[in-house]
């Protein structure tokens, strides 16, 4: 776990470097001034909030591997009323505006990883011992093996974000009404597709368990009862929102031309959250 940590903090120099420089990087790309302006400072003050919100992940893997999920459910729970009240303090009582959306979200993420940790502390004897300072020496050996590991995983992971990356510069170069569409639809859609990426970690672990177990049975009824659920959730949530296409984009935005945009570009955004459910 420690390993995993300082390997994060390290791969985190790079990319908060390049964060930084986010608002003048996205001018030179054709996107407008004053949108990368506000995007750049965002991002540079949301900084430590990803780096808590990475240790908060790797964190979340390491008890999920020992097979208590519930400790991380605990604490994602309790981070959501600390949320909101975050985000009226910041937003509302403190007027700071777009700002303050970014300092609740640092705020929530530092106190989910703070939590997540005083939780491992107790929860018996096998963590404690598990999550003991192993000393330097360990902390900086075998990285080798541990990132011919994780760097395919990233790889993964960065080529499915990256298209969301992709599509909001060309909704940018097309201009603010489709960038403020794509931003609404990357709201919706994305908060649906977490759901389904927590369940399908912990169908990888049950699975990756009843394989190291010798039990190929049970690995293979994990995963047809994971295809099942996915096929529930995504056909529950695919119907309304496809017929509610007209007025779902009313609840974040009341300018006609966004709400027309979003409305008519939701039947392919509901077709690729159902793909990608499955």
């Amino acid at each position: 776990m420690y390993r995993g940590r300082m390997i994060l903090v390290v791969m985190f120099i790079p990319i908060g470097l390049l964060l930084s420089y986010s608002g003048p990087l996205l001018v030179k790309l054709g996107q407008d001034p004053e949108v990368s302006a506000i995007t750049g400072a965002y991002l540079i003050r949301i900084l430590p909030g990803l780096l808590a919100n990475n240790l908060f992940d790797a964190d979340r893997l390491f008890l999920f591997a020992m097979g208590y999920n519930h400790a991380v459910t605990f604490v994602t729970v309790c981070a959501i009323p600390c949320q909101f009240g975050l985000t009226w303090l910041f937003v509302f009582t403190l007027d700071m505006g777009v700002y303050g959306c970014c300092y609740a979200m640092l705020g929530t993420y530092v106190i989910m990883v703070i939590a997540l940790n005083v939780y491992m502390q107790n929860l018996g004897p096998r963590v404690s011992q598990a999550i003991a300072f192993p000393g330097f020496s360990v902390i900086f050996s075998g990285w080798v093996e541990y990132l011919s590991l994780g760097i395919p995983g990233a790889i993964m992971v960065f080529l499915e974000w990256i298209v969301f990356d992709i599509l909001a510069l060309w909704a940018g170069w097309l201009g603010t009404t489709e960038l403020q569409a794509m931003a609404l639809l990357v709201v919706i859609f994305p908060s649906l597709t977490t759901t389904a990426h927590g369940m399908s970690l912990v169908v990888s672990v049950l699975v990756g368990n009843s394989l190291g177990e010798g039990d190929s049975q049970l690995a293979k009824s994990f995963a047809k009862i994971s295809l099942i659920f996915w096929l529930v959730f995504s056909l529950t949530f695919c119907f309304p929102i496809y017929f509610l296409r007209a007025s779902l984009p009313l609840l974040f935005t009341s300018q006609p031309s966004v709400v027309s945009v979003a409305a008519a570009t939701i039947p392919l955004a509901t077709l690729n959250f159902f793909v990608d459910c499955l």
